[in-house]
């Protein structure tokens, strides 16, 4: 994965800057350098292990501190992929300690709280990833899917708004925000939304299921007072994985 070699250089690239942990008798040295070799051969756990100890020898270094929740964050990604949840944010917290800004932490821990269906959870840390980046549009799909499993419909609106906004020709928007649409009633704005889509990708059948539905609504709403649609339509999913 791209992020395990940048990540790994980062640690390289603070053992090479400092050359004389080895050499100048600081407690910590040792440690930081086991930690940081370590780190470089993806072994987080060891990794983990040493850098705990020579932080706690030298609090007040802020690479090993650094290193540490760099650290914690390769580990609980894993973790998160190997489909261990719990263990995973429990990593991912131990490294959002360390570093609270860390956006790539907050995306991880969000998908997996997502995975044990824990929207309110998932949405604080979406929400610090597009303070980061308002673009994320990875981020404002997962964040609109845990707004619809709260039924936040509004906001959720909102969020595939925005990536359409920021990605025209990016299905997501369109099939959530027709999905919503639909859902409410809203038949015009949906088949609209609908259209845009087998515009885009004339065989899309999520779109051309809506389409039959939406007519029938339409041609329900010419003879009687409209109404919801008479069964709720799949919502849509968010992307498999993070990126």
């Amino acid at each position: 994965m791209k992020k395990h070699l940048i990540i790994c250089g980062t640690f390289l690239a603070l053992a090479m800057a400092r050359p004389s942990l080895a050499q100048n008798g600081q407690a910590d040295a040792q440690f930081a350098r086991a930690g940081i070799e370590a780190a470089k051969a993806k072994n987080w756990d060891k990794a983990i292990d040493n850098l705990r100890k020579a932080v706690a020898a030298n609090p007040n270094d802020k690479n090993n501190s650094f290193n540490l929740g760099l650290a914690y964050q390769q580990r609980g990604i894993e973790r998160v992929q190997a489909k261990k949840y719990d263990e995973g944010i429990a990593d991912l917290s131990e490294s959002l300690k360390l570093n609270a800004e860390n956006s790539t932490a907050h995306r991880f821990r969000a998908f997996a709280l997502l995975a044990k269906a824990d929207y309110e959870h998932a949405l604080q840390d979406y929400d610090s990833v597009l303070e980061h980046n308002r673009s994320d549009v990875e981020a404002l799909d997962r964040r609109a899917f845990a707004h619809v499993q709260l039924k936040q419909n509004d906001e959720a609106v909102a969020d595939y708004t925005a990536l359409v906004k920021e990605k025209p020709l990016d299905l997501r928007g369109y099939l959530g925000r027709s999905y919503l649409y639909e859902l409410s009633g809203k038949t015009e704005l949906a088949m609209a939304d609908v259209n845009k889509i087998l515009q885009i990708q004339p065989q899309n059948e999520d779109a051309q299921n809506r389409k039959k539905r939406l007519e029938a609504a339409a041609k329900r709403a010419a003879t009687q007072p409209a109404g919801n649609p008479a069964a709720q339509p799949p919502a849509p999913a968010p992307a498999g994985s993070p990126h």
